[in-house]
């Protein structure tokens, strides 16, 4: 369903508690993915959610800079990557 692209974003919010961390990593990966959502995942237990939103396009400077401190170091290494090029929303 996260895959839909005319999923409403109501849906999205809902998907973020889902269980099966393949969900939560397509609503990751959309494009329509606004901060508070992306400030929630980027804190998720799944390093692969997490580094979806690093690696999102829209991914804003307090996004990026709530995973400069992730355990996982490749998470940290591409927020201050992108931080640091200004790619960045």
């Amino acid at each position: 369903m996260a895959q839909n692209k005319t999923v409403p974003y109501e849906l999205l919010e809902s998907l973020t508690d889902h269980p099966d961390n393949r969900g939560r990593i397509m609503v990751a990966r959309k494009n329509k993915l606004e901060e508070p959502l992306m400030l929630k995942l980027a804190v998720d237990t799944d390093e692969a959610v997490r580094m979806s939103i690093a690696r999102h396009k829209k991914a804003t400077l307090k996004v990026l800079t709530l995973l400069l401190n992730d355990i996982w170091s490749e998470i940290s290494n591409k927020a201050s990557e992108r931080i640091h090029n200004g790619s960045h929303k």
